[in-house]
């Protein structure tokens, strides 16, 4: 069976375009401004999250220098401005920089795989979109004129840091708003025959991602909010004290990072079955593992500022341990699908930055595992000791001094720069995520492929730099380095892993550059396009429906609604192709 392609004429195209895509300006740069096209609105997101990105790694850069001497300040005039490069670098990392790529691609991306003509919304996710363009700039202003959310002893709160507190909640609020989009774009404008069972796991991870972002994301407004009113009210600091940054720090700790994360899980899933050329087995355990994921990152109950038990909870401790086997089921997943099509997958760069991903989410995972140890591992001993002495009659002594040594280890290691070392783990995975949907939806997202090359340099970069910034932040939590001041009693040995760290944050910098370079070359110097007779629309063989619009889409995606019976309709025999004549 042949399947010949052919070009849609410009009547079938604009079908299904809504009326508000066929009144832009005919300028390129009212165009961007006034746009309600998904795809120049997720343009604009990725490009805006990568610039920011560069001044976020600069930032992580900047405080990784400065911890090297432990003595003396060498970039900071005082611990107060390290804490505000600390604050500024977690805040800009999740909020400007992760977030807003995963975002930017999922506008694109979500649409055209559920056979939508737009997002639900088109307006309110370009108002999104502007919105965090301007917080996003007001809360680095803010930190610059000597804001952030850091303790500076002072009976009042000055007005640069009530401005920061007001601009993290407006950036908080824009992507609210845009993953309210993305979630009723998945509700509403699935195509016929597409339900929740069979969307595509990219669409259905962000799904998950977007609910649990949409479930804690208001709780971390309310305590915005509430700073600020303490703030400007007569009782100063009657609400959270002086602990400022601590009162939101939730959001970059355990579980809530992971959250972040979530589409990570989606991209291994997408990419893997179009390497392997069939369909992915076990699908459905598939959906269930990256919901699990999410449920196990919702995190808003774990502030532990205002309940310092929360930490120690079962739900908190299981929901740690437990948060590795859902990726363990998706692996399980991909392992069979692998042993089904009895062949190795096809080298691409999107697939070794998906695998990446993964491999940077374990990693964080474990160390998830290793932050709870004590609130696991001490009440089993505890316990252990009881039956025994209940049952012998003997006080096995050594059980105890093992559950004391276990507690004052393990309790401690908890609030330090092993903490760190997670959070930077799972952006990272995050990262990865995001440069692999660049890669892979290239044709889609920017109308060519990016260079294959260049691609396997950022997965190296950014997996090889996390994990070398990450393990020596690991290692220096048990050496008694704290996560969030400057100085601390950490002992010998510190200052050469954190020079260790410091090359693996530079190394970020790099993988984040040759992306950036990337989609800035591909513009200069074209498609990286393998064969000449390559299908520019579905270049990779892809199995999902926006593998049939053309790269880039035009206005509406499609020549007319479609009807799907599975994840994967190119695959379907029974799947009436508009694109194409079947010719037997």
């Amino acid at each position: 069976m042949t399947i010949t392609a052919y070009e849609p004429t410009d009547t079938t195209s604009i079908v299904m375009a809504p009326e508000v895509y066929r009144r832009l300006p005919d300028n390129i740069l009212a165009d961007g401004i006034s746009s309600g096209d998904h795809k120049v609105i997720g343009r604009l997101w990725i490009f805006g999250a990568l610039l920011f990105g560069l001044f976020t790694l600069v930032a992580d850069i900047l405080v990784r220098v400065e911890r090297i001497d432990t003595d003396g300040v060498q970039l900071f005039s005082n611990a107060s401005a390290y804490e505000q490069w600390f604050t500024l670098h977690r805040v800009s990392l999740v909020f400007l920089f992760v977030v807003p790529m995963l975002i930017g691609i999922a506008n694109v991306v979500v649409p055209l795989q559920i056979g939508a003509p737009s997002l639900a919304f088109p307006r309110a996710a370009a108002a999104a979109l502007w919105s965090w363009v301007v917080s996003g700039i007001m809360l680095i202003v803010s930190w610059a004129i000597d804001g952030g959310l850091i303790d500076r002893g002072d009976d009042v709160v000055n007005a640069p840091t009530q401005l920061s507190m007001v601009s993290f909640a407006a950036l908080a609020v824009s992507i609210i708003v845009a993953s309210m989009v993305i979630v009723t774009t998945i509700f509403t404008e699935r195509s016929q025959g597409m339900s929740l069972y069979n969307v595509p796991l990219f669409t259905w991870s962000m799904l998950v991602a977007g609910a649990i972002w949409l479930m804690t994301l208001p709780v971390l407004v309310a305590n915005l909010m509430i700073m600020w009113i303490d703030a400007r009210g007569d009782a100063f600091h009657s609400f959270g004290g002086e602990n400022l940054y601590q009162q939101v720090g939730w959001v970059f700790d355990q579980p809530q990072v992971f959250a972040f994360a979530i589409p990570v899980l989606g991209m291994l899933g997408e990419v893997v079955p179009v390497a392997l050329r069939r369909r992915l087995k076990q699908y459905d355990l598939a959906m269930i593992a990256i919901g699990a994921f999410g449920a196990f990152s919702f995190g808003a109950y774990a502030q532990t500022l205002f309940n310092p038990n929360a930490s120690t909870t079962w739900l908190y401790v299981l929901g740690s341990i437990t948060l590795i086997l859902p990726l363990l089921a998706l692996l399980g997943a991909v392992a069979l699908t692998g042993a089904a099509a009895g062949r190795a997958p096809q080298f691409s760069s999107h697939l070794v930055l998906a695998v990446a991903g993964i491999v940077a989410l374990l990693v964080a995972g474990a160390v998830a595992a290793v932050r709870v140890a004590d609130s696991l591992l001490a009440p089993v001993i505890s316990w252990l000791h009881d039956a025994i002495e209940f049952v012998s009659g003997s006080d096995w002594n050594w059980l105890t001094r093992f559950e004391n040594w276990i507690r004052e280890n393990f309790n401690e290691v908890a609030g330090s720069s092993l903490s760190n070392a997670m959070v930077q783990l799972a952006l990272v995975a995050g990262l990865l995520a995001a440069a692999a949907g660049l890669f892979y939806w290239a044709p889609k997202i920017f109308g060519h492929k990016l260079p294959a090359g260049v691609g396997l340099l950022v997965a190296l970069s950014l997996l090889g730099g996390a994990v070398l910034s990450a393990l020596p932040d690991a290692i220096s939590g048990f050496l008694d380095q704290p996560d969030f001041v400057a100085r601390g009693a950490q002992r010998d040995g510190v200052e050469i892993l954190n020079t260790i760290s410091l090359v693996g944050a530079i190394g970020v910098l790099a993988g984040v550059l040759a992306l950036l370079a990337a989609v800035a070359g591909s513009f200069v110097f074209g498609d990286d396009r393998d064969e000449d007779d390559e299908d520019p629309r579905n270049p990779w063989g892809g199995h999902t429906l926006e593998w049939l619009t053309d790269s880039p889409p035009v206005p509406g995606n499609f020549a007319g609604p479609l009807v799907v019976t599975s994840e994967a309709p190119l695959l379907d025999d029974d799947f009436e192709n508009p694109y194409a004549e079947v010719m037997s």
